[in-house]
């Protein structure tokens, strides 16, 4: 296909995503805000559950300092996974809406009763894409939290970030942490539709996850990949902006709406 024609495409389906935002800019503002309360109650009602777990160094010796901070740092991250697996269908059943005002006039209800319609297929879904999301733990425990006891804390948690690295197979040196970011980033790819078809097609988690994967794996997969990258770059530059909420509840739904409108005009090239 001519590199100009997909240019054009992907310029199509932003500018559409544009206008139907600007044509229902109140209750997609409104489902998103909901979308957000729903997934902080979420987060904080796992993580009130795993309290206990958090905060078991009350009056220990500083000498167990590092293995407490240790156990503590890796519990909340395996708690995170729980929380954004259940989470999940909160956040997803958005792609209702994003659809809703491609089509006209959607109202926050249309959110709401969206998250009721597909709530079990989204919650299966979310725990897949927790084991996923699992990929990327190696890498983020190997470069990220050891740049931030670099630049932040001045090697004072050196001890317990080893112990986090090595319970997650994350060692200096190691070539586990990139090979299994290699292989969470080609999952999240494949994946990365079967939320709009279980949403858009009242399907099943399994058919919905094999015909993302069967897309995926085809050659019309290319034509979609422009339009992700600049979604990802868009979403990552607002999220670095001052007032970056402000900023994200306008960019995320705009693209929302781009993806989806992306997946309604190719629902022939989803096996």
């Amino acid at each position: 296909m001519n590199p100009d024609i997909k240019t054009d495409m992907v310029v199509e389906h932003i500018r559409n995503g544009y206008e139907a935002f600007k044509s229902n800019l109140l209750p997609l503002i409104g489902s998103f805000i909901l979308s957000g309360v729903f997934a902080s109650i979420v987060f904080f009602a796992v993580f009130m559950f795993f309290a206990p777990i958090f905060f078991p160094a009350v009056g220990a010796t500083s000498a167990a300092t590092g293995s407490v901070v240790s156990s503590i740092l890796s519990v909340m991250l395996i708690s995170a996974v729980f929380a954004m697996a259940l989470a999940f269908p909160f956040v997803s059943s958005l792609i209702s809406v994003y659809s809703g005002a491609l089509k006209g006039k959607v109202r926050i209800s249309d959110y709401l009763g969206a998250v009721k319609a597909n709530f079990r297929p989204l919650l299966g879904l979310g725990f897949l894409y927790s084991f996923v999301f699992l990929s990327f733990l190696p890498f983020f425990v190997s470069f990220g939290l050891s740049a931030v006891d670099r630049v932040m804390l001045g090697g004072e948690t050196a001890a317990a970030l080893e112990g986090v690295q090595a319970f997650f197979g994350a060692s200096p040196g190691s070539p586990l942490p990139l090979i299994l970011l290699v292989v969470g980033l080609i999952a999240s790819l494949a994946l990365f539709f079967s939320s709009w078809i279980v949403v858009l097609e009242g399907s099943g988690a399994v058919r919905a996850v094999r015909s993302s994967v069967s897309f995926f794996l085809s050659s019309d997969f290319l034509r979609f990949l422009p339009l992700l990258v600049v979604s990802f770059v868009a979403t990552a530059i607002a999220s670095f902006l001052p007032f970056s909420t402000l900023f994200l509840m306008v960019v995320v739904p705009i693209f929302g709406i781009a993806i989806t409108d992306f997946y309604l005009k190719n629902r022939n090239a989803f096996k």
